[in-house]
């Protein structure tokens, strides 16, 4: 027997503003649809509780989804550090893997959306895939991205509520941080814009799996482990020479390329001198984020080093150590102030923590002001009473704290759009989630859940609670 065989819903297409008629188009999937005589521009559809949560879903992704004009204000990207033509610093051959107009590093805008480079992006989708699927899995998100010249835009976005996860974005921007810090870029020139054999292809992965080279315009760029970066070039051009090399012996049946002079030979040998000298230098005084020497030095505790200018702007987007990950400072979020939290003991056993009792956690955030950190300042918003429930066990009584930690830095919940009610200007979760049912499983945010401890403490570590 269905406990809610047949559902109503009332839908208001005013609140989708220019976005109405794609609204219109989705609420046509239920059942039963009819004009509301009493509302203006409002539906009541008639469906399976299914189908109408379905389909809130799809408004829900609908309304946050930027209409075009937002998206034009938010795509610009800018760079960490430009080159400066004064100084007369020149990257060679191997450049610099963000260039003029690229990322360096990850810049977030509105609704939680990533501006990246998407050279790198591409790399850690090659390479890195499963760490991605990991985060996906983790989170229960999916990737949305796209990409324009080398500047990509990223959003994880929740399966089950079509919202961005801030979560699932930190945990990317960890990693994004950790792998393009260690990158290197590499050229080569390509100007008959030849394709590589799949014999050379597969040779290549199978010496250098760290490695991933594709054909952009009149060359191959060639992106990865410094070293490797170093050894597949060599080997590219002894192996590939005779392809999209203008130093390379013409081959018989391509008799309209002419061989090259000597001269051009002796420059092509001296730019290798020159760029073995450059990668001999001492990898200290080069700058993980720019791959450039570096000019003002800013060392943190955990003892690496940057261009001052560099980890500045990195610890905009988070104040963490793009190598090794250390926090630095206190991330505050912008839950809104005057809330109280409290937790008591009860005699209650969770399903797969029979052994031990619970703590019960009583969140309350009164109605309130938005400030100039919420999408709406001036406007009001409404607050929320929540209560959460956790396993009397170390590891439980060790959760409680960091969210004891959490909220008092403003962390566990914020100002949005209620991913349930489509309420806008409401108090939400802020993605660190909590387990507001005693029983019923994962999918009514209860238990059992024998890795929820685990999954929670990775999202708090994510905004620096640990």
């Amino acid at each position: 027997m269905e406990v809610f065989p047949e559902v109503r819903a009332i839908i208001d297409l005013t609140i989708f503003k220019d976005k109405a008629a794609e609204a219109f188009d989705i609420i046509q999937l239920g059942k039963s649809l009819e004009k509301c005589q009493n509302c203006l521009n409002s539906y009541e559809v008639i469906d399976s509780f299914e189908k109408i949560n379905e389909i809130h879903t799809e408004l829900t992704k609908l309304k946050m989804r930027p209409s075009g004009a937002e998206s034009t204000r938010s795509s610009g990207a800018k760079s960490i550090k430009s080159s400066d033509s004064k100084t007369g610093r020149s990257s060679g051959s191997a450049e610099t893997i963000r260039s003029s107009g690229t990322p360096a590093y990850a810049t977030m805008s509105s609704g939680f959306m990533l501006t990246v480079s998407a050279t790198i992006l591409h790399y850690i989708e090659m390479i890195y895939g499963s760490d991605l699927q990991r985060i996906e899995k983790d989170f229960d998100v999916y990737k949305r991205s796209s990409s324009l010249a080398d500047c990509a835009k990223i959003q994880f976005i929740h399966k089950k509520t079509g919202v961005p996860c801030e979560a699932a974005i930190d945990k990317f921007v960890s990693r994004y941080q950790s792998i393009a810090t260690n990158l290197k870029l590499e050229k080569i020139n390509n100007p008959g814009r030849k394709i590589m054999r799949k014999d050379i292809e597969a040779s290549l992965q199978k010496k250098f799996p760290k490695v991933v080279v594709t054909a952009k315009d009149a060359e191959f760029v060639i992106i990865g482990d410094p070293v490797e970066v170093k050894n597949a070039k060599e080997f590219l051009e002894k192996v590939q020479f005779s392809q999209f090399d203008t130093c390379a012996t013409p081959n018989s049946t391509n008799s309209s390329r002419r061989p090259p002079s000597t001269s051009e030979c002796k420059t092509n040998s001296n730019s290798a001198a020159a760029r073995s000298k450059l990668e001999s230098k001492d990898e200290d005084t080069t700058c993980p984020i720019c791959l450039e020497e570096i000019e003002v030095r800013e060392t943190l505790k955990c003892k690496h080093s940057f261009c001052k200018e560099c980890i500045n702007v990195a610890f905009k987007t988070k104040s963490a150590c793009p190598i090794c990950g250390e926090v630095y400072g206190e991330i505050r979020g912008n839950q809104p102030e005057g809330g109280k939290m409290t937790f008591r003991n009860l005699l209650l056993h969770l399903p797969g923590y029979e052994k031990f009792d619970s703590i019960e956690i009583h969140y309350m955030i009164p109605d309130g002001v938005q400030g100039v950190e919420h999408p709406n300042p001036g406007q009001r918003y409404y607050g929320t009473t929540r209560t959460a429930y956790l396993p009397d066990n170390p590891e439980g009584r060790k959760v409680c704290n960091l969210l004891r930690r959490a909220f008092d830095q403003r962390l566990i919940f914020t100002v949005g759009t209620s991913s349930t009610t489509g309420r806008s200007n409401v108090v939400t979760w802020n993605d660190i989630h909590h387990k507001t049912n005693t029983t019923g499983g994962p999918s009514m945010f209860g238990y059992p859940d024998p890795t929820y401890l685990a999954r929670v403490q990775d999202e708090l570590k994510a905004k620096g609670i640990c």
